[in-house]
This record gives structure tokens, sequence and C-alpha cells, in this order.
């Protein structure tokens, strides 16, 4: 009968064998870590209307610092039934693209005729694709802006109803 002793310290193992097990080691880290592409947002989330209020909208999309004078894109938009997150019940419309900076919007409820100048955004780096031990990447989203000269905060742009 042969036994096969197992060595007891790496440094006793074969160098095949040590490139196998570093090899194993590195995918099972990286198999937890999932790489997505880090996005912002180009949602348009809109609160306290009803559903009549909420049936079209038409947006806008005008070339940043130009006081609306430059326009690059308009659209109308008809939005679907309410979504609804912690109690709080709110409709949901889309850009065109993605929330960067570089344009402003103004976003017309047609059914009552109020209009939402949306504007003087502020970028903030924001993290994604967390993962021991490699870090994480980093993108930029919006964080303040202004609606209607108001302050407002986050990565959608969230209207009230007046």
């Amino acid at each position: 009968m042969i036994l096969l002793s197992i060595p007891r310290k790496l440094t006793e193992m074969k160098p095949f064998i040590k490139i196998v097990l570093i090899v194993v080691l590195c995918f099972s880290l990286t198999t937890c870590c999932p790489k997505v592409n880090c996005l912002g947002s180009n949602e348009i989330q809109f609160y306290n209307f009803s559903q009549s209020e909420m049936n079209l909208i038409t947006i806008h999309t005008y070339k940043s610092n130009t006081n609306l004078s430059t326009l690059v894109d308009s659209l109308s938009q008809r939005i679907p039934g309410p979504a609804s997150v912690n109690g709080n019940t709110y409709y949901t419309g889309f850009l065109t693209t993605e929330i960067d900076g570089n344009y402003d919007y103004k976003i017309k409820i047609v059914s009552t005729g109020q209009n939402f100048v949306v504007d003087h955004f502020e970028k903030v780096k924001a993290t994604c694709n967390e993962c021991f031990p490699f870090g994480h990447d980093t993108f930029d989203t919006v964080g303040n802006y202004q609606i209607n000269g108001k302050p407002a905060t986050g990565n959608a742009i969230r209207i009230y109803k007046r």
C-alpha cells in the first residue's frame, strides 16, 4: 500500500500546485463581485398628482446655461399608472438621456398647464461595484439641482404638486 503525504506548508508544494491554488483562490474571490454598468438616472418622479393629471407630459431639453433658448430635444410622453415605495405614491416619466448637467429641462403637465424648469445640476461622485478586496468603481451622478428656482436633491428629478 502506497501512502501519499500531504504537504503541510505551502512552501513544500510543487510550483504547479501553488499556481493552481492561487488561480482557484482568485476566481473564487472575484465570482462574488458582479460588474454592472454604473448608471445615473433619467427618471422624473411626480408626487401628489392624480392619474387624470398625469395623463400626458411634455419634456423640452435645452443646452444648459442658455436661459432655455437653445432647444436640443422635445418629446411628449404618456405616463403609466403609479408606483408606490414606502407608502409614497408617484408617477414616473423618463428623459431620453441620463441626467448629466449638460442640459436644462422644461417639463409641462399638459392637463394642468403647470411648467417646471429643472436646472442648475451639480454632479457628485457615487460608487458602484463594491467588492472586497478589489475596491469599487466611481461615476458622476446628479446630487443637487433646482426646480423653478428652488433647491432639490437626489439622482432622480422629483416634482411635487404645487
